[in-house]
């Protein structure tokens, strides 16, 4: 009935995509030609190939959405999809160009500095996580990614503050508690690291290996001979 409409084609090959028909590829060649510069409908296709497990598709299909819009969420869509797929340069090229035109872009912002320690450049790496969570002190994820540069940089006190800031807001995330223990001792606060692991223990028992091995390789720890008895006490 509308043929020339845009939102019933789209709307269509998501669909189809979602139901994992193999006309949806046909679908998506017609679009191309089609709609080429169908910002809203690229981005929802986007979100369905990356929902259905094709994530080199999605980056094809957000990068056709941010090319054609003006809102640097787009861009920024693209960004997380390359980081997804471990291609963490052109990633950093897109969440520049996203926060070129909106600076408060919290997700975007850590998210490249996520990257940017992955490429090996911890102190970009730091200013772009320091001005996330300035401008969204309880993101619990940035303060995470945060500690992790600041121990890239061997800064323990640093790390110490990020761990406790980012289990603030999330106090549900063992690897935050395992990390703050880690660096309580390296700092040599033994009681405080042990009350750490404790809490990751109660969150994941399954953390314990990582914690057992920490316990003994920090200058300052504790060697338990019988395994078993390390285990209740921590689980005391």
């Amino acid at each position: 009935m509308a043929p020339d409409r845009p939102e019933p084609a789209f709307l269509t090959c998501v669909t189809l995509i979602e139901s994992s028909d193999e006309k949806a590829g046909w679908a998506l060649e017609d679009l191309l030609l089609r709609f080429p510069n169908f910002v809203d409908g690229w981005r929802e296709i986007g979100e369905a190939l990356r929902k259905a497990g094709q994530p080199k598709a999605a980056v094809l299909a957000f990068a056709r959405a941010a090319e054609s819009s003006a809102d640097p969420t787009d861009t920024a869509r693209l960004g997380a999809a390359l980081q997804a797929l471990n291609r963490p340069q052109e990633a950093i090229v897109a969440f520049r160009r996203a926060l070129e035109a909106a600076p408060d872009l919290v997700e975007a912002r850590a998210a490249l500095g996520a990257c940017l320690r992955q490429t090996g450049e911890p102190q970009l790496a730091r200013a772009e996580l320091e001005q996330a969570v300035k401008l969204r002190p309880g993101d619990g994820r940035a303060w995470f990614a945060l500690g992790l540069v600041c121990e890239d940089l061997r800064d323990t006190p640093g790390a110490i503050e990020a761990y406790r800031r980012s289990i603030e807001a999330q106090p549900d995330v063992p690897e935050a508690h395992v990390n703050l223990g880690l660096n309580l001792q390296n700092a040599g606060d033994l009681d405080a690291a042990i009350a750490s692991y404790r809490c990751a223990m109660r969150l994941r028992p399954d953390t314990f290996g990582r914690i057992a091995q920490a316990l003994t390789s920090a200058k300052k720890g504790c060697l338990w001979l019988n395994s078993a008895q390390l285990r209740r006490m921590l689980e005391a």
